[in-house]
């Protein structure tokens, strides 16, 4: 307010104006309550909120945890499927290389068997032949001493009649 203006309107429009003030510092105060009031309601919404996404943020990252785990597991499970998968694959190929070398060696056996056989049939054969040939000389062995038994006995008796003889005449 103004100089002239008081002038003009003197004491009582002083106190007017006082009260106005009063009433404008009194509202002013109220609004600086409100507005300190909500802005301590809202900084509360506001840590309330923070509280909420950290326990939020905690389940986001646990879950997060859990995902990640899933995945590496997920992973192992793959890669141990596709080694399970490869150690099937070298089992059939054992399994059908084991079933050609048993085959294999059947067969060699079976050759094997095969040709002894057919050595025992050439070894008996010639063991017939030799008994054949060793009966046969022993016959011819036997006729043969009995020639020279026959022989010699003749001879025998010739030669013991011929010394008979010149004994007798060695005598006389």
């Amino acid at each position: 307010m103004s100089l002239d203006q008081f002038l003009e309107n003197g004491p009582q429009a002083v106190c007017k104006e006082e009260k106005r003030e009063g009433d404008g510092r009194r509202g002013k105060f109220l609004q600086n309550v409100l507005e300190s009031t909500k802005k301590e309601i809202t900084r509360e919404k506001v840590e309330e909120r923070r509280r909420e996404r950290a326990s939020n943020i905690e389940e986001i990252i646990t879950l997060a945890q859990c995902q990640e785990k899933l995945e590496s597991e997920r992973a192992k499970n793959e890669q141990l499927r596709l080694e399970l998968e490869e150690a099937k694959e070298e089992i059939a190929l054992v399994k059908k290389r084991n079933a050609t070398l048993c085959s294999m060696l059947s067969q060699g056996e079976m050759k094997d068997k095969a040709a002894v056989l057919l050595e025992l049939e050439s070894l008996t054969t010639v063991k017939e032949e030799l008994t054949e040939e060793v009966a046969r000389l022993h016959k011819l062995l036997e006729q043969e001493r009995s020639s020279t038994k026959a022989h010699s006995n003749g001879t025998s008796e010739s030669h013991s009649s011929k010394h008979k003889d010149k004994n007798k005449r060695k005598k006389n």
